[in-house]
């Protein structure tokens, strides 16, 4: 299956992905693959390309298509299926992924799940208010929402870190961006017949059903049935 969450920043794109992710039964596991995964690890291993994406994160600027979709592409080739988070954000990085998919006969992705509700002043609060990610794993939690498994239960070791560009400034900067983009991608993805919009105004655990109910549940026995 391939799946892709787009939606403003702290509408839980991340979240429900690894929660979709998880879901699956181990003979059909699709990876989440993250480009803010991607683009922190180049930075945080000191790489030569690290460093020209840290110029853009201090500069305020967005991460060129061109990084990004050369840090993604690759591991979209050699996955059968996948659920990407945060990707693509905006038409040009989806014409490209269309065009990647087609070249390999793999076909366009089959669902596109928008997450939408909240208000900008709520998504900030919400990342603000306990957004977190696991060095150990960049599993996302938030510390009020959805909190990381504590250390006596040995599922994550973190450390769980917030994220330097957790600023308002930045969120509201980027939540600007995000929505002159995402009708263009609506628009797009509704024509292929692929587009799920699901209320991210609602728990967790009430998203990821909606999610899963969007994609017919593909965590139950009964979608594999012959």
């Amino acid at each position: 299956m391939r799946v892709a969450f787009i939606g403003p920043v702290g509408s839980g794109k991340s979240t429900q992905a690894q929660r979709l992710s998880w879901a699956m039964p181990f003979y059909n596991r699709m990876p989440r693959l993250s480009t803010g995964e991607l683009v922190r690890t180049q930075i945080e291993a000191r790489t030569p390309l690290g460093t020209q994406i840290e110029a853009y994160h201090h500069a305020g600027d967005p991460v060129p298509d061109d990084v990004v979709l050369g840090l993604l592409l690759p591991h979209v080739r050699t996955a059968g299926g996948f659920a990407l988070d945060d990707f693509p954000a905006n038409l040009g990085q989806a014409e490209v992924l269309d065009a990647e998919l087609a070249e390999r006969s793999a076909g366009r992705l089959q669902y596109v799940i928008s997450l939408e509700g909240p208000t900008d002043d709520e998504l900030v609060e919400r990342v603000i208010g306990g957004r977190v990610h696991s060095r150990a794993t960049d599993v996302p939690y938030h510390l009020k929402n959805d909190p990381p498994p504590g250390s006596d239960e040995r599922l994550d070791p973190g450390p769980f870190v917030r994220r330097e560009d957790d600023t308002e400034e930045a969120l509201r900067r980027r939540l600007g961006a995000y929505r002159r983009e995402h009708e263009l991608l609506k628009r797009r993805y509704e024509g292929q017949g692929a587009l799920r919009v699901v209320d991210a105004r609602q728990p967790l655990d009430a998203v990821a059903e909606d999610v899963l109910g969007a994609l017919e549940h593909p965590d139950r026995p009964g979608y594999y049935a012959v």
